[in-house]
């Protein structure tokens, strides 16, 4: 069990007593990710950059710059991710020999694979999966496998992405991986299958993050996972037991994940408008916009 709430308070009221360093204060913004707390997250992220520039700790700081871009795309915010981005490379110069440097490879991947640059994130996603290997960081090897293979599957090559989803599906299986890469990589995998229309592996893989997500202490991707099982029972005909699971996501979503919540109020209207209720239908769709999605 992952205590994300306890470590909350206790590393909170320790900041408020002025007893928190740079470490400490990064572990701190970890725990606010995890429970839910995202735009607090994001201020002790940049703070805790910010003291590991000071104190001249580059690859403390361009990591944590790298964070900070990854959680900007994963909201929407292209702008400031772009930026973040920006400011890891203006920290780590031409240094490109070090798995610091892959966190910075994945980031600048993610970040072009959002603005539809396939070719080049997929050229950052490779290098973020080289420096991985040979510096020994499964879990990012883990993130540049499952993005390789979305990017693999959106460029048409749509077996080799699987194989690449699959075995990284199969690193967040066996348990290897910290919390947020085996997130990510349930959720990147289900969202490729079911864009293909592979229902039966995406509810294989559905069933298992739901399973990995009732196991642990943490709000933000039970929301992601809840969507996945919606749409799964949508498919099956379940359909108020599929609304009810999608709303329950999209409270939890709001702020944490833009695509994602989008995709929570398309699959409401989806369910709304199957079952015959057309005007609360049309109100999902138009939250749907209002996140991005047509």
């Amino acid at each position: 069990m992952q205590a994300w709430r306890d470590a909350y308070r206790l590393l909170r009221e320790a900041d408020g007593r002025g007893e928190l360093g740079a470490d400490d204060v990064e572990s701190l913004a970890e725990a606010a990710w995890w429970t839910g707390h995202l735009e607090e997250a994001l201020a002790l992220r940049a703070r805790a950059y910010a003291e590991f520039a000071k104190a001249g700790e580059r690859h403390r700081a361009a990591l944590v710059a790298s964070t900070l871009a990854f959680d900007h795309i994963v909201k929407g915010g292209m702008s400031v991710a772009g930026g973040w981005v920006r400011r890891a490379e203006s920290i780590l110069g031409p240094e490109m020999d070090s798995g610091v440097y892959g966190h910075l490879s994945l980031a600048r991947g993610l970040y072009e694979l959002e603005r539809g640059e396939i070719q080049a994130a997929d050229a950052d996603l490779a290098q973020a999966h080289e420096l991985a290997v040979r510096f020994g960081d499964r879990n990012l090897e883990a993130l540049a496998l499952v993005f390789r293979g979305m990017a693999s599957v959106l460029a048409g090559a749509v077996d080799d992405g699987l194989a690449l989803l699959d075995e990284a599906t199969a690193a967040a299986v066996s348990g290897e991986l910290a919390p947020l890469a085996t997130g990510v990589v349930y959720c990147v995998t289900i969202d490729s299958c079911q864009a293909l229309g592979d229902c039966g592996r995406a509810a294989e893989w559905t069933d298992a993050a739901n399973s990995w997500c009732d196991r642990l202490d943490i709000t933000g991707f039970p929301g992601v996972c809840r969507i996945h099982r919606a749409e799964v029972m949508r498919l099956r005909g379940e359909w108020p037991k599929a609304e009810e699971q999608a709303l329950e996501a999209c409270a939890e979503l709001h702020g944490y994940n833009a695509f994602i919540t989008a995709a929570g109020y398309y699959e409401i209207g989806e369910i709304r408008r199957r079952r015959g209720d057309f005007a609360a239908a049309e109100e999902a769709y138009a939250m749907a916009r209002d996140f991005g999605r047509e």
